[in-house]
């Protein structure tokens, strides 16, 4: 009962850090088009914007708002790509990655499995990251008057 218990207990830990990265990149996908559509209408960031991943968001937006972009060495966009690259692990997995042998398979999941928890630990620094590189380059505090906006709501 006890390796079963183990199993049950590694299994939520896997789904709590699923759920993590996933929302994560979620949220900072729907913060950042936000903020765009706060400065240039919904329609405007629609057609320049929609169609962006999630790193040209967050690299293009601020840049339109500000004159100036995150720096693409920084830190945080660093952290933002790992947190894509193990959403995009996570949402697109195709079975046939883990080919026909068991053991490979395994292993290839135990992978994915301690990836995914690292970027879960990693989500809330990465996302106190780019807020603070945002915040960086907002001369006239546009930034923390539209983040005050919706925090208010």
């Amino acid at each position: 009962m006890e390796i079963a218990k183990h199993w049950g207990l590694v299994e939520e830990r896997i789904e709590a850090a699923t759920v993590t990265v996933v929302f994560a990149a979620t949220y900072l996908d729907q913060f950042i088009y936000l903020y765009g559509c706060s400065h240039f209408g919904i329609e405007d960031c629609e057609k320049e914007f929609d169609r962006m991943g999630l790193r040209a968001k967050w690299l293009k937006i601020p840049e339109r708002v500000h004159g100036k972009a995150i720096p693409e060495c920084s830190q945080a966009i660093q952290m933002l790509d790992d947190l894509v690259q193990v959403r995009h692990k996570i949402v697109h997995y195709k079975l046939f990655d883990m080919g026909t042998e068991m053991f490979p398979a395994m292993e290839k999941s135990q992978s994915l499995a301690k990836l995914t928890h690292n970027c879960a630990r990693n989500s809330v620094p990465t996302v106190k990251s780019l807020m603070t590189e945002l915040g960086k380059i907002d001369s006239e505090q546009k930034f923390q008057k539209f983040l005050a906006e919706l925090l208010a709501k």
